[in-house]
């Protein structure tokens, strides 16, 4: 029987797997609690793993992912048409400066002509003036720092966080690097063996998904060489100018090394969660080590005028992401 991967929840439904009382348990338990993801735009579905951990968890942490691509353009599907504002795209994170305040100014005005255009709720309109003004306060020059803080600010949560590019200059990466750079032809084969199993289990015949298979000497990390992600083969690199290079882990290889070396418990969405099944035979098979427990939270909450899921977090006021949250505990409590 072919299995189905995790889909979304529908409209002012929010997913979490186990039930909460087990998550609440393994909270308890836990000793690093972590969930991670860009400091970018993202959905009120990821906001939802925050506001989950900051009521369960006093050992939690997060980090941003500083690593990836950075893409701040903007495209909704209104009733009417599609909405597109484009602001930074296509660019490595980690070392972006903040974009200039006259910048923000003109990016939130051509959005907020264009939802006005369409005639999207004026709520919407008071919730992005209020994370304007929270981004235009900020004076930090990097870019990642300001979207960072400006989501903690505008959820008003209080959460001990970190960058994965700091995280990545501590010496357990370099080992856990090092650790497959050597074993690079045993690793290219349980990862691709991982990938045929997976299709296999889940009757897909889509050649890169969820992950192309790695070549010959390929390495699961990206070289940055002028701010631009190269994919990395072993005789690109000796083991003596690991240090002097910028080395970032690949979509797989992070999650392997976030839960492996940085948690005992990690909180995924459902675009995560997805693909698990694949990291735990990587990492039961490689690493020859049990796979680390993780959770899955996620929500949909589309906003009034505006029919796809990935809205950014700051067009639905705070109050409100909180206020379904804690009816969904509820409602959780009284059926258990």
């Amino acid at each position: 029987m072919k299995k189905k991967l995790l889909k979304p929840p529908k409209n002012k439904e929010i997913l979490i797997i186990p039930s909460c009382q087990k998550i609440k348990s393994i909270c308890a338990k836990s000793k690093q609690i972590l969930s991670a993801h860009q400091p970018g735009f993202f959905n009120p579905g990821v906001a939802l793993k925050f506001l989950i951990l900051e009521k369960f968890s006093s050992e939690k942490r997060v980090i941003f992912v500083d690593t990836d691509k950075i893409d701040l353009s903007l495209n909704l599907n209104t009733v009417q048409d599609n909405l597109a504002v484009s602001f930074q795209k296509n660019s490595t994170l980690f070392d972006l400066p903040n974009p200039s305040k006259k910048e923000w100014i003109n990016f939130f005005r051509e959005l907020k002509f264009k939802l006005e255009k369409r005639k999207i709720s004026g709520k919407i309109i008071g919730n992005i003036d209020n994370f304007k003004a929270i981004i235009l306060a900020d004076k930090r020059k990097k870019l990642k720092t300001v979207l960072a803080d400006s989501f903690l600010k505008f959820y008003r949560l209080n959460f001990n966080y970190s960058y994965l590019s700091d995280e990545l200059n501590l010496k357990d990466y370099k080992d856990f690097w090092l650790k497959i750079y050597k074993n690079c032809e045993q690793f290219q084969k349980v990862f691709n063996k991982a990938l045929d199993d997976y299709k296999q289990e889940f009757k897909f015949r889509f050649k890169n998904f969820p992950f192309p298979k790695l070549k010959k000497d390929e390495l699961p990390f990206w070289i940055i060489k002028n701010n631009k992600r190269l994919k990395l083969f072993k005789n690109d690199l000796r083991v003596e100018d690991f240090d002097r290079e910028i080395i970032f882990p690949r979509a797989c290889t992070l999650t392997i090394f976030l839960r492996l070396y940085r948690s005992d418990c990690f909180v995924h969405g459902v675009g995560g969660k997805n693909y698990e099944w694949l990291n735990d035979r990587i990492i039961e098979v490689f690493f020859k080590r049990k796979s680390p427990f993780y959770l899955t939270i996620s929500g949909t909450f589309l906003a009034e005028g505006i029919t796809n899921r990935d809205i950014p977090f700051f067009f639905l006021s705070p109050n409100y992401l909180k206020d379904q949250l804690n009816l969904f505990l509820k409602k959780e409590d009284e059926e258990k």
